[in-house]
C-alpha cells in the first residue's frame, strides 16, 4: 500500500492555492519523500536491483521499493534521529553515510531521489559512484535539485534509458530517469 499517493490524490482534487498549498506539501514531503512514488516508478527501479540509495531521508522509497522484493540498502548523511527535517515518520532503515559509502557498494545501482538544491551531493555521488545504472528523481538541469554541474557530468558519463512519468506535486516539474554508464 502507498499511503503517500492515496493522499498525494485527495489533495490534489482540492485545488489549493498560496499557504495552504505550501504548507501541505511541506507536511507530506516532511513525512513521506520530495518525490510521490507510484507503481510504474517502483516497477522501473525494481528491474534494477539491487539499489543503494543515498540522501534516504525517512525511507519511505526503500519500503516501497523492499516491499516489491527488491535488494536496497539506503544512507543519508543525517539520518532520522538526525535529520531535522524528517522528523515525524521512519519508514525504513537509514544508515548514516555519504557518496564515500560508494566505494564498498560497486555492485549496486545507485538510486538518488531529489538531491538538495545548489548541493554537491548528488556530484559527489555521480563521481564516486563505479556501477553501470544511476537512478535519478527530480527535475532536470536549471531546476530545484542537485547542481548544474552535476546534470552536466551525469550527461557526459551516462546516457538516458528510460523516463518514467511520476505523480507531480503543484508548479514542480519532477520525474524519474535511468541512466547507463557510456563505455
Amino acid at each position: 500500500m502507498n499511503e503517500y499517493l492515496s493522499l498525494f490524490r485527495k489533495v490534489m482534487k482540492m485545488h489549493l492555492e498560496g499557504y495552504e498549498e505550501i504548507r501541505l506539501r511541506r507536511d507530506f514531503t516532511k513525512k513521506y519523500s520530495w518525490a510521490v512514488p507510484n507503481k510504474r516508478a517502483i516497477r522501473t527501479i525494481a528491474k534494477y536491483s539491487p539499489i543503494i540509495e543515498i540522501g534516504a531521508g525517512t525511507g519511505y522509497w526503500g519500503m516501497l521499493l523492499k516491499n516489491h522484493g527488491v535488494d536496497i540498502i539506503t544512507y543519508d548523511l543525517y539520518p532520522f534521529k538526525e535529520n531535522l527535517y524528517h522528523n515525524s515518520t521512519q519508514w525504513f532503515p537509514v544508515k548514516k553515510g555519504s557518496f564515500k559509502i560508494l566505494k564498498d557498494y560497486s555492485r549496486r545501482n545507485l538510486f538518488l531521489c531529489w538531491p538538495l538544491y545548489n548541493n554537491i551531493m548528488a556530484l559527489e555521488c555521480l563521481r564516486e559512484f563505479k556501477g553501470d545504472i544511476l537512478i535519478y528523481i527530480g527535475e532536470k538541469i536549471n531546476g530545484c535539485n542537485a547542481t548544474n554541474e552535476f546534470f552536466e557530468d551525469l550527461e557526459k558519463r551516462f546516457k538516458l534509458i528510460k523516463k518514467v512519468n511520476i505523480p507531480q506535486w503543484w508548479r514542480l516539474y519532477d520525474y524519474l530517469t535511468v541512466w547507463k554508464r557510456r563505455i
